[in-house]
């Protein structure tokens, strides 16, 4: 069973469409391809700081089309104007949530 990946305009709206990745062999694939638009949209907007809001749907407690909200807080007012260094901790910090 795949995973598909939606973003969200906003928290319980419906998700874009089209998909923005789809065919995700695992929840974890999923879950990385969101990190990688969240930081993407990092990248193009660094601050003020905002809500990324993303739907991963795939199989769960409510079977194969389980929904799977992710809000993201993200952003900074980048004080010393270098919003590099907040897409750096921003990455850093995703990948240190999944390692555990």
């Amino acid at each position: 069973m795949d995973y598909t990946l939606f973003r969200l305009e906003e928290f319980g709206s419906a998700p874009s469409t089209p998909a923005i990745g789809e065919g995700f062999p695992d929840f974890a694939a999923a879950l990385t391809a969101r990190d990688e638009d969240v930081l993407a949209q990092l990248s193009v907007r660094p601050a003020p700081r905002r809500e990324i809001n993303h739907l991963i749907v795939g199989p769960g407690v409510d079977g194969p089309l389980t929904a799977h909200p992710i809000v993201s807080f993200v952003g900074a007012d980048v004080a010393d104007n270098c919003p590099e260094l907040e897409l750096a901790d921003t990455a850093a910090w995703l990948l240190g949530v999944h390692r555990g």
